[in-house]
């Protein structure tokens, strides 16, 4: 978490109540997201892409410039997907079973292990499909 905030900026994007906050406190990486607002704050949920573009419009940032990290081919990485935002799929636990239908649903990025991350995040960064 600490390599990841000295380089981006981090946002807690989920569906999920505020005991995440207070567990991810509790765990010492809260401070580490600049935005902490879950689905339970906004009233929104993913899949809704009205999720992912609350966030985008928050931090001020584009589509390009975004890459959300998600454990769900379903609620994560396609809706992101739809908005143009560059995706990295956590394959892990009982979604990591799923598999895309088509090209536009493959994520950016597969990785099965969170030490993964930052490599991937700056695989993307570099890829020159993704040049800003």
């Amino acid at each position: 978490m600490r390599n990841l905030y000295n380089k981006y900026t981090l946002s807690l994007a989920d569906n999920a109540n505020a005991d995440i906050k207070n567990v991810l406190k509790d765990l010492g990486v809260l401070q580490y997201f600049s935005c902490t607002d879950i689905s339970d704050d906004i009233k929104i949920s993913k899949p809704d892409c009205k999720f992912f573009q609350y966030y985008l419009d928050k931090l001020s940032t584009e589509p390009i410039e975004t890459i959300f990290i998600g454990d769900r081919l379903d609620n994560d990485i396609i809706p992101a997907k739809v908005l143009g935002i560059r995706t990295i799929w956590f394959k892990n636990g009982i979604y990591g079973i799923l598999e895309p239908k088509s090209q536009s649903e493959m994520s950016d990025v597969i990785i099965e292990n969170a030490f993964e991350i930052l490599n991937a995040v700056d695989y993307i960064e570099s890829s020159s499909v993704y040049a800003l």
